[in-house]
């Protein structure tokens, strides 16, 4: 009986510090961090938890089919995400944003791209979203910090996981530069 009782308290021991050691490790998914940059005048890094408290007012609840099943997410339009970096739209160019155009570029360099004139619900109309979460459930390592889904798409080609970066070009900008070389 003494014998088992003392396994029973060193498995107990083991456990316990089996449960303090996980806790303690930090969550690779949740310090992955997701830039936004290039040509705007608000360049960020921003963790899942950190965009999710900057755009706590834009979040919205998406729904969308991926192989026939239905999935929810809490998003932010990409649209609106690129326009709190404040695109550095020049003066003096007829329709200057219709130049631009949005990079969302994922951890392995997989890249989908969008232009202004596609995210303007005035033009194209795409429901570009930045997803923060599937089903409820925080993203797992794979997909973290947030992946875009596009459910304007016919075809799920342009959805990205583990976004690493969003950049904004200004197309017209680096054709004037590529020529004046």
């Amino acid at each position: 009986m003494r014998m088992h009782l003392a396994a029973l308290l060193l498995a107990s021991a083991a456990a316990s510090t089996l449960v303090v050691r996980a806790q303690a490790e930090p969550d690779t998914a949740t310090a992955l961090t997701l830039q936004v940059g290039g040509a705007v005048e608000a360049p960020s890094s921003m963790t899942n938890e950190e965009l999710r408290s900057r755009c706590e007012d834009d979040l919205e609840q998406v729904t969308y089919t991926i192989r026939g099943e239905q999935h929810q997410a809490t998003c932010i339009a990409l649209a609106k995400l690129v326009a709190q970096a404040r695109p550095k739209l020049p003066e003096g160019r007829n329709h200057p944003d219709l130049a631009f155009v949005v990079a969302v570029r994922a951890r392995d360099g997989y890249t989908a791209s969008f232009s202004f004139g596609e995210l303007d619900a005035m033009l194209g109309g795409a429901k570009a979203y930045v997803a923060l979460d599937h089903d409820g459930k925080p993203l797992s390592e794979k997909h973290a910090p947030a992946e875009l889904i596009v459910t304007s798409d016919k075809k799920g080609s342009r959805g990205v996981r583990a976004i690493e970066s969003i950049e904004v070009i200004d197309l017209a900008e680096r054709s004037r530069q590529a020529t004046a070389r």
